[in-house]
């Protein structure tokens, strides 16, 4: 698995998200795009869009970004949208 394009917020804490078994069953692999809404005060996950991605992937990807942690502070009070892409590759083990 691997980021597709820069992060515009700082990550202080993250997991990749978990390959489905399912998805490895079938070897279904593909790119997950969500929009991610921040609270800013918090860092915290607010929001989660799915834009695209393969059915089978796409709930892998949301449960995983539900629990990043990123860069309180932010003086501004409107959540920050954040844009992010996965491509998830099925595992050869």
């Amino acid at each position: 698995m691997e980021f597709v394009g820069p992060v515009p917020a700082d990550l202080l804490q993250y997991q990749l998200p978990k390959y489905p078994p399912l998805a490895r069953q079938t070897r279904i692999e593909g790119e997950v795009h969500l929009l991610v809404v921040l609270e800013p005060q918090t860092g915290l996950t607010k929001e989660v869009k799915v834009t695209s991605g393969h059915p089978l992937l796409t709930d892998a990807a949301v449960a995983a970004v539900r629990d990043w942690h990123f860069q309180e502070g932010n003086s501004r009070k409107d959540p920050i949208e954040v844009a992010l892409g996965f491509i998830l590759r099925c595992p050869t083990d």
